[in-house]
């Protein structure tokens, strides 16, 4: 009787552990995270570029390797289900900028942000650093 309780006290808490890692976050945190955007139009496909972006709180901040594309600046966000809305407050104008709604996939030390308007497909790979 005892090793059944322990056994399902251990599936319990195994399973708890892995739902933590897969739930949704309020906000990102302080975080930083490196890694690489890729982008694409219709007739264009970038070459991935570095990037980096940085996290406090519901604001964001992050350059890139190259200055104009992805274009990211500096703004706010905020996180609903499995979407990410970012609001940039960067004025000038690029295909590759960093505003609107991502689909987002986080995890332990990693972040994966993806959209695609009117054939337009960005692409952000992200580790925490």
């Amino acid at each position: 009787m005892n090793h059944k309780v322990i056994l399902i006290l251990s599936f319990i808490i195994l399973n708890s552990c892995e739902d933590k890692e897969n739930t949704d976050f309020e906000n990102l945190g302080s975080v930083a995270y490196k890694g690489m955007f890729y982008g694409s139009t219709p007739t264009t496909r970038l070459a991935p570029i570095e990037v980096t972006l940085y996290f406090s709180s519901n604001r964001f901040l992050g350059e890139s390797q190259n200055q104009y594309s992805p274009l990211i600046c500096q703004g706010t966000y905020s996180l609903s289900g499995q979407e990410i809305q970012f609001k940039n407050e960067c004025t000038n104008l690029s295909t590759f900028k960093l505003d609107g709604s991502y689909s987002y996939n986080p995890s332990v030390d990693s972040l994966r942000l993806q959209r695609s308007v009117n054939g337009i497909m960005e692409l952000y790979v992200l580790k925490k650093k």
